[in-house]
């Protein structure tokens, strides 16, 4: 294995003139290469990649683990020309440093590794939180049914035999695009649901709130404006603040009675219910 420098992070770059018809069936070896990506035009991303790049909503962050210094570097301009951002790294113990520290939406990893092998790191990967929404593709020269089976085992959503035709792996790429795109509406859409439970629950709880202390308040209110009135001096001043309390109570339970969304807010060191942002407003007079 050849030491690798330290870890690449590349952005997307423009895509390359066609040299030439025949080179984009040339075939990535396993090992090392003296020759570069296929060659790519410089259109807008027709095609499956294109495609599926555009259906997830742009730009995806991808880690890429191949030991290989040449082939992780053609990897990385297929990556590119997809218009991915690409972070490069040739050993099992960076990427998994890399796992902990970022999550990635798609990781293309290599099985023969140093420090820890690609299956491991894959088993790893799917232990953390949210680990399970990330795409694995595997790309080796394992192609045994038992290396395969045991890439599958680890938790890969996918696997690439080398040497592959650069074309097989757009097609591939296109795929983990597509399931990192579903990933993504499912998740929004646990949110959504996560929210609106969340909004009943206030919502309930307002309900029997308002129900329970509306007439207390009310009658306390009507109380302290009648003591108001028979009282003077300091009693009447209390009575006022006390009326004056009830009423901005009041006021606290209508704001509960409207809420129509759910609004947080960070008080000290509590998350509560923000009312003046969930509840819906009065109706101004025309």
């Amino acid at each position: 294995m050849t030491p690798d420098r330290a870890p690449i992070t590349r952005t997307p770059v423009a895509r390359r003139a066609s040299r030439s018809g025949a080179d984009s069936a040339r075939v990535l070896p396993a090992a090392r290469s003296t020759g570069r990506g296929r060659s790519r035009g410089t259109g807008s991303g027709a095609g499956p990649t294109g495609e599926a790049a555009e259906g997830t909503g742009g730009r995806l962050r991808v880690l890429l683990v191949e030991d290989d210094p040449d082939l992780r570097e053609m990897t990385t301009e297929l990556l590119e020309g997809a218009g991915h951002e690409v972070v490069a790294l040739g050993d099992g113990v960076a990427a998994w440093a890399a796992l902990q520290a970022e999550s990635f939406p798609l990781v293309v990893l290599d099985v023969g590794l140093p420090g820890l092998d690609g299956i491991e790191v894959c088993r790893r990967l799917r232990g953390l939180p949210d680990g399970d929404a990330v795409m694995v593709l595997v790309v080796t020269a394992r192609t045994a049914p038992a290396d395969l089976q045991a890439v599958l085992d680890a938790g890969a959503d996918d696997y690439l035999a080398k040497p592959f035709d650069p074309n097989l792996f757009e097609v591939r790429l296109a795929v983990m695009e597509r399931r990192v795109a579903e990933v993504a509406r499912r998740r929004q859409v646990e949110a959504e649901l996560a929210a609106q439970a969340r909004l009943d629950g206030a919502v309930k709880t307002a309900r029997t709130v308002v129900d329970r202390l509306g007439n207390q308040l009310a009658t306390l209110v009507a109380n302290a404006d009648l003591l108001t009135e028979m009282v003077g001096g300091e009693a009447h001043d209390r009575a006022e603040g006390l009326a004056r309390g009830g009423r901005g109570a009041a006021t606290t339970l209508r704001l509960l009675g409207r809420i129509v969304r759910f609004e947080e807010l960070v008080k000290g060191d509590e998350t509560m219910l923000d009312l003046d942002a969930a509840a819906a407003r009065d109706e101004k007079p025309g």
